[in-house]
């Protein structure tokens, strides 16, 4: 006890066939012998005290928590054995626990991996599980590592900890392998240094011998190749039963290959979390300087969720003022930081080739944010083999796939690459190989000093009236076409381009080339060119033999070419909304595999797709959406590879659009058809196909189909505006995932009570309401969450169920978006427990009726939003009064404090005004007043605040943003 108290050992008291009791009080045999004792000792105060001593150190190790055996399975001495060895084993080793600083939202990632090494479980004890941890540099995954090896070393016999996998070997080439297998081999045999071999192979020999008798923990920590995790951890039985074995990495294929049990990928923090450890490192406490607030948040905006990047700039950061935080911002926006760059690109540095860097380089130049299949055509175009190359990044952790298929990254990734770029050209943009930063595009052009090195360009160049941003680009299109402006185009000449030889991917947007083409590039790869300027491509336009994919979108083409030029390489052709097409491409001879005509021809008459669409042998997809085309040919049968096929054409055809039959296109798997298209067609057909695996069908404005004969294998259905289905018996047979209707102001699917499928329990989805509720069954329902929402139906209270009452199991009820002005049925659902009307229909409910629900916690308060109202006037008067226009009045721009104090905020658009003398066309598209958009008239002024605040409130209201169409929009120029 004296070396406790005097050097802080650990002291573990045993107890062994004694009572604690006695020991602490000195009873028992304890008292026996101490009276035996001091009966023998010679009189004197030394030796007095010596024996007192004695009994404090009893009574003090008898407080001490220790093992008793009569505590261990029933006085088994093997087991009590075991139990002290495991203690002291625990307190032995505690001091290997690692230094982490700033746990930030690590308790729920631990708890997930907690459950995958399944330590805990006494099945899994006799089990080695090795679990892997892969994530982008910097997102947490060493950290995360520390903290279970913190959390559960002493459960082990033995434990090591390899830091730095990859560093150390790349340091150290010869002998950094070596040197790992040591540190493993004496870690968990704790031989202090005295194990020593001079080769792998005689390592791997050594682990294989000595640890399969150990129960360990081995992490080991940014792995980047396989022959480590050979030499390291080949196999599971070269590690004691119970052993659990943790790999970190960036290259989630690593881990596939050495089979691990389960891959947990390390994810960003949440903004919480995010503000929380990056203000332990820029202000040395868990929070931020209310000062500081908003520069935090932008700082973490920036971040996106890596910790890596919190830290650094955090400590960065530190004790500097706001100035300098404002400075180091605006330095952000032009350059990643350092440190950060240096970290990220380890993980480009590693990647197999040239050809896979190049790819990670256009992604990130080009293709963010686009779909993964068309930019792997593109790619491959390039001579890339983007199949696997892509694959290759998304495992490496470079570029992810959202769940529509678009090909995503972060942001610090992608300025890392744009940032390799740059370096390689030392600030000369002429001299870089890929140009998409918007001034340094303008200024080679308009300097004409591209060069040879040059291998791709995007220059975007948005249509607008400040409106950009705000305004759907079709929406600005449609306004362009029907009020007959003229684009303010940007020009260049087309000699601009002459030295780029090498040139590849090429992306304009509301740019017009002058003069001659005949020494434009003639190795491109990708020509995306929106709002193409004339009425068709020149003739000078040197022929592009490797081009496989030309987007045209908003073009002003009146035919695509004077003569066919189609070349046979091309896979992609994109001419939506040419509104001014008259004549179908000629399609013979050709390769396309994608090809897109969604709004062509509307306002001159594109009526008829070329006799050769049937030649196009290797089409996968066809979209003819919004068209003036009457008539899809026939020899759309020979398209035995066409697997999407959408062709909704509005109106009241008097032909039939399509062949009766689309049986022989084998490989469909996406069909959207609309109007009278379905009159004389039938889905029987399909039902002797075996091919259909996972069949979506979208039926949009039809206004009746009678039983149906759907596809047994139909996966998604949806059916859009207006669809009545009489009978829904074959949802008995039919196996999908998802039926669903949208906008529709007609009815629903009707059940009988016997038509109901037991596994339709949820009535209910986030975005689409599925069916209304026949009176005859609802008392048959036992659901206990209804949802009719989205305005789907926009139901009046004549539609709604009498008896809906009926569901006494209901607890939550949401009703948003419909025409209800009383509701009485909802008396008597004693269990309602939910706040069931929003205030989508606050403007029209007249009655709430509710009573006999004493479970109904809330209901609205319709007083609030004429509170805000009120408060919104009283500060626009304050401004009106001193003749001051707001100009982007908007619920964005209205704050509520805790204490519902409201605000009216952002004044960067406001104006002084004297008289409607106010001339620029600013503000936020869906909130202006029509004589703020509409630059024919003189001036506005403080009226068009009131315009917007209407709509504002409108929002409020309805909780859901003021939309018009296109149309509705045209009328605003007319005021």
């Amino acid at each position: 006890m004296e070396c406790r108290e005097r050097l802080g050992q650990q002291v573990i008291p045993l107890f062994y066939n004694v009572d604690s009791s006695d020991v602490r009080n000195q009873t028992g045999s304890f008292a026996q012998a101490f009276e035996k004792h001091e009966a023998g000792i010679c009189e004197g105060k030394h030796e007095k005290e010596k024996v007192q001593r004695w009994r404090n150190a009893l009574t003090q190790a008898a407080d001490l928590c220790g093992e008793d055996l009569k505590n261990a399975d029933n006085g088994h001495e093997a087991k009590f054995i075991q139990k002290i060895l495991g203690e002291v084993n625990k307190q032995l080793y505690s001091k290997y626990q690692l230094d982490i600083e700033h746990l930030v939202g690590i308790t729920s990632r631990l708890k997930v991996l907690s459950n995958h090494l399944d330590i805990e479980k006494s099945g899994s004890k006799d089990v080695v599980r090795m679990i892997g941890i892969w994530g982008m540099g910097g997102i947490g995954k060493t950290t995360l590592a520390k903290a279970i090896y913190n959390k559960f070393e002493g459960s082990f016999e033995g434990r090591s900890f390899l830091a730095n996998v990859r560093e150390v070997i790349a340091n150290q080439p010869i002998t950094g392998l070596v040197g790992l297998q040591k540190q493993l081999l004496n870690d968990i045999l704790k031989s202090k240094g005295h194990i020593k071999f001079d080769s792998v192979a005689k390592g791997i020999e050594m682990i294989r011998e000595r640890l399969p008798c150990k129960r360990a923990l081995v992490i080991i920590d940014d792995a980047d190749d396989l022959h480590q995790l050979k030499a390291i951890a080949r196999k599971r039985d070269w590690f004691g039963p119970g052993s659990r074995i943790i790999i970190t990495t960036r290259d989630k294929h690593l881990l596939e290959q050495v089979g691990v049990d389960n891959a947990y990928p390390a994810e960003g923090m949440d903004e919480e979390e995010a503000l929380e450890l990056f203000s332990w490192h820029a202000f040395k406490r868990g929070y931020p300087d209310q000062e500081y607030l908003d520069l935090s948040k932008r700082v973490i905006h920036y971040c996106q969720g890596l910790p890596l990047a919190l830290e650094v700039l955090g400590s960065f950061l530190n004790k500097r003022t706001a100035l300098q935080w404002e400075s180091q911002l605006e330095k952000l926006g032009r350059s990643p930081h350092e440190a950060i760059t240096k970290i990220l690109r380890i993980s480009f540095d590693g990647l197999p080739d040239r050809i896979d860097r190049n790819t990670f380089l256009d992604i990130s130049c080009f293709f963010i944010g686009m779909d993964k299949d068309y930019v792997t055509q593109i790619l491959d175009g390039c001579g890339f083999s983007a199949t696997i190359g892509i694959n290759v990044l998304i495992e490496r952790c470079l570029v992810t796939v959202s769940e529509q298929n678009k090909l995503m990254m972060h942001d610090l990734l992608r300025d890392m690459g744009r940032e390799i770029v740059y370096e390689n050209a030392q600030g000369h943009p002429e001299k870089f190989s890929r140009l998409w930063k918007r001034k340094d595009v303008t200024d080679v052009l308009s300097d004409e000093s591209g060069t040879e090195e040059i291998e791709g360009v995007a220059l975007d160049l948005d249509f607008h009236l400040d409106l950009r941003g705000n305004l759907h680009g079709d929406l600005c299109w449609e306004l362009r076409r029907d009020l007959h402006w003229d684009l303010d185009l940007t020009r260049f000449s087309a000699r601009a381009f002459t030295k780029m030889k090498k040139l590849r991917l090429l992306h304009l947007s509301n740019v017009e080339l002058t003069g001659e083409y005949k020494d434009f590039p003639k190795k491109l790869i990708w020509l995306c060119w929106h709002y193409f300027p004339l009425e068709s491509i020149p003739d000078d336009f040197p022929m592009q033999p490797k081009l496989v994919a030309l987007d045209l979108r908003h073009s002003s083409l009146e035919i695509v070419w004077k003569d066919c030029k189609l070349h046979q390489n091309l896979k992609i052709l994109n001419l939506s909304y040419s509104y001014e097409l008259t004549k179908s491409p000629d399609f013979q001879k050709s390769n396309l595999e994608e090809l897109i005509l969604q709004s062509v021809g509307v306002c001159l008459s594109f009526e008829k797709l070329a006799e050769g669409l049937g030649d196009m042998v290797s089409l996968t997809t066809l979209k003819a959406d919004e068209t003036a085309i009457r008539q899809i040919p026939s020899s759309i049968l020979k398209l035995k590879k066409l697997k999407v096929f959408s062709y909704v054409v509005k109106g009241s055809p008097s032909t039939n659009l399509l062949p009766p039959s689309l049986q022989s296109l084998s490989s469909l798997r996406e069909l959207a058809l609309a109007t009278g298209i379905l009159h004389a067609m039938t889905f029987a057909a399909y039902q002797a196909s075996v091919v259909f695996h996972s069949f979506k069908i979208c039926l949009i404005d039809c206004k009746i189909l009678c039983n149906p004969d759907l596809p047994t294998n139909l996966k998604v259905l949806r059916a859009v505006t207006a669809l009545h289905w009489k009978n829904a018996r074959f949802f008995r047979n039919v196996k999908y995932k998802r039926i669903g209707w949208t906008s529709c102001g007609y009815g629903g699917i009707f059940l009988s009570g016997n038509d109901i499928p037991d596994w339709f329990d949820c009535v209910h989805d986030d975005d689409i309401v599925y069916f209304t509720v026949p009176r005859s069954v609802v008392g048959q329902l036992s659901n206990d969450e209804l949802k009719l929402q989205d305005g789907c139906w926009r139901l009046t209270e004549d539609a709604m169920p009498k008896d809906l009452c009926s569901l006494i199991s209901l607890e939550h009820l949401l009703l948003v978006d419909n025409y209800f002005r009383s509701l009485s049925s909802l008396a008597g659902l004693s269990k309602l427990k939910r706040n069931f009307v929003q205030s989508q229909i606050y403007q029209n409910l007249c009655v709430l009726k509710a009573n006999g629900c004493p479970e109904l916690e809330t209901i609205p308060d319709f007083s609030e939003n004429v509170e805000y109202e009120r408060i919104i006037l009283s500060g626009l008067t304050y401004l009106h009064d001193r003749n001051v226009i707001h100009r982007d009045i908007k619920c964005a721009n209205i704050l509520v404090d805790a204490s519902g104090s409201v605000k009216l905020a952002d004044f960067g658009l406001a104006k002084a005004t004297k008289f409607n003398d106010v001339k620029s066309c600013k503000g936020t598209a869906y909130w202006m007043a029509p004589e703020v958009v509409n630059q024919k008239n003189r001036g506005y002024g403080l009226a068009a605040d009131i315009w917007s605040l209407g709509c504002a409130v409108l929002e409020m209201l309805t909780v859901s943003l003021h939309t018009l169409t296109w149309k509705a929009y045209v009328q605003y120029f007319c005021i």
